[in-house]
């Protein structure tokens, strides 16, 4: 034990930022997204009702997400109300505890192929990584840490398969695990491992043992898909048709400009969500694959393609959301922790002076919002998609950016030949510190506002002091907020719901609120109710 502790000293330290960033006040706020608010429900009624094959919120069944989001969360999430109670708490635990899991992976694995500088620096970059603590991932209830740490737990145990030929039924297990997590998901690990196969020479042998097993865990893995398929055979074939539809982009109208669109927008997702360190992603996936050598090579190209057949595979669906690049973060963590850790003693190349000279100019140019920045008033839909560029002597930024990229490009290309020698580890360990800095200032300065009382949540409270207090509820009420699974969440077992516009406000012309409160036996909501079925998800 005391060996251990010597040995991983500098990585336990790391437990008290990861708590003070992942677990902190993490029952303080008010629900943020809409999702997180439906799983906790949904496993709240499975324990209550003792029926866990039913996935039901407030009154609804969820037929699509039997077959998309199920069922390993709902155990876990019934786990946690069972044991910390029907609350904030037991709604995000498990995204906090999964968010640790995927920074000790990274970690470990960063250590064992480059060394522990290597899996330090992965760690941290995973820690202060904005997106991967805030935009539906660690502090709020959803899935995305989940999926961050089997994704990199299959990728690992792919390459360890590759280079002993074991543990080949604990990679399966993994990402069959995925599939009772985010279905759809599983076929990213299977699709990035199939192309592992085909470029590189020495994973192939393993190819026919790979396929032998998969043949026989997935049948067991897939259980519960096909338990439930069974049950609902002619809902089960109109869910597979929406899924084919989404994922073969035969929904295109939904995202305008079709793949074109959806790498717009993914490429200000990641650049944004995960700056400052998405401004030296590319040099360290360039520079890693291009000089590694042996095993660390083959590691190096299992990650890239995990990350990259995960953002093909977004690409190529119909709808996009900000955080489906989330599970992307771990894999160039780890790429960018070995290519920091792999310039110790080496001479400082152009490709170093450049990345260099993006990050100075990245970190002068874009304005992040600290202290004004309040995630957890906004729902992950509502966060900054592009990032907002500084005006210089009052140049628009545009023109700014050329000129400084160019003059920090000469002037770190002068200063590195200077140092000789030396200048690999100067640099690198200077951009480490630079890139880590601003990562811990974008995800500890949102820390302020913990404890943020949301207005619904702050009316829900009303409505049970009054309730308590014998007094009468004035209906309709108006609820203005955004989300209706946050709406429902909140009211939807004591009041029917209906759209802002179903009803008047006060007068003709005076402004709808977004829903309003009705009593369950109102008229004017038989028709225009959202309490079943009209919510999408």
């Amino acid at each position: 034990m005391k060996a251990f502790l010597r040995e991983h000293a500098a990585a336990l330290l790391l437990l008290v930022p990861a708590w003070f960033v992942l677990f902190q006040g993490l029952a303080s706020y008010d629900v943020v997204n809409g999702d997180e608010a439906f799983y906790h429900a949904v496993a709240l009624h499975m324990l209550e009702s003792g029926d866990p094959l039913t996935l039901e919120f407030r009154g609804e069944p969820r037929i699509y997400d039997t077959f998309m989001n199920a069922p390993l969360q709902y155990l876990w999430r019934m786990a946690a109300i069972a044991v910390f109670g029907d609350g904030l708490l037991a709604m995000r635990i498990h995204s906090a505890l999964f968010a640790l899991a995927t920074i000790a992976l990274c970690y470990g694995f960063g250590r064992r192929l480059a060394g522990e500088t290597a899996g330090l620096l992965a760690a941290l970059a995973q820690l202060t990584t904005f997106h991967f603590v805030y935009v539906h991932a660690a502090r709020t209830g959803e899935l995305e840490t989940a999926v961050s740490l089997l994704l990199l737990a299959s990728a690992w145990l792919f390459w360890r398969f590759i280079d002993s030929g074991r543990g080949v039924w604990w990679h399966h297990a993994c990402v069959l695990a995925i599939a009772n997590v985010k279905a759809p998901l599983w076929l990213v690990a299977l699709a990035a491992e199939l192309v592992a196969f085909v470029v590189l020479p020495v994973a192939r042998p393993r190819l026919r043992r790979w396929l032998a097993t998969l043949a026989v865990a997935a049948p067991i893995g897939l259980a519960w898909h096909e338990l439930q398929f069974l049950r609902m055979a002619g809902p089960g074939w109109d869910v597979a048709r929406r899924m084919w539809s989404e994922a073969s982009g035969s929904a295109q109208d939904v995202v305008a400009g079709g793949v074109f669109g959806n790498l717009e927008f993914y490429f200000f997702a990641l650049l944004y969500g995960a700056f400052p360190y998405s401004l030296v992603y590319p040099f360290a996936l360039i520079d890693v694959l291009r000089r590694a050598r042996g095993r660390l090579r083959v590691a190096a190209v299992v990650l890239a393609l995990f990350a990259a057949v995960l953002l093909v595979f977004h690409l190529l669906v119909a709808k996009h959301y900000r955080w489906y690049v989330v599970p992307m973060s771990p894999f160039l963590s780890l790429l960018l922790g070995v290519w920091l850790a792999g310039w110790a003693g080496r001479r400082a190349g152009k490709s170093l002076a450049l990345a260099v000279a993006v990050a100075l100019t990245g970190l002068v140019i874009v304005r992040v919002p600290l202290a004004s920045l309040n995630p957890f008033a906004l729902r992950a839909l509502d966060l900054p998609l592009a990032p907002p560029l500084r005006s210089l002597f009052g140049l628009p930024p545009l023109y700014v950016a050329p000129v400084l990229l160019v003059a920090f490009a000469v002037a770190a290309r002068s200063a590195l030949r200077a140092l000789g020698e030396r200048s690999g580890s100067i640099a690198a360990a200077l951009l480490a510190v630079a890139l880590v800095t601003t990562g811990a200032l974008r995800v500890s300065f949102p820390l302020q506002h913990l404890g943020y009382r949301s207005e619904m949540a702050t009316l829900r409270a009303r409505i049970d002091a009054a309730r308590a207090a014998g007094e009468r509820i004035p209906l309709p009420l108006p609820v203005d907020a955004r989300g209706d699974f946050k709406v429902r969440y909140y009211f939807a077992d004591d009041f029917e719901i209906v759209r802002g516009r179903t009803l008047r406000a006060s007068g003709p012309n005076a402004p709808s609120p977004s829903y309003w409160l009705l009593a369950p036996d109102d008229p004017r909501a038989r028709h225009g109710s959202i309490r079943r079925g009209s919510a999408g998800h």
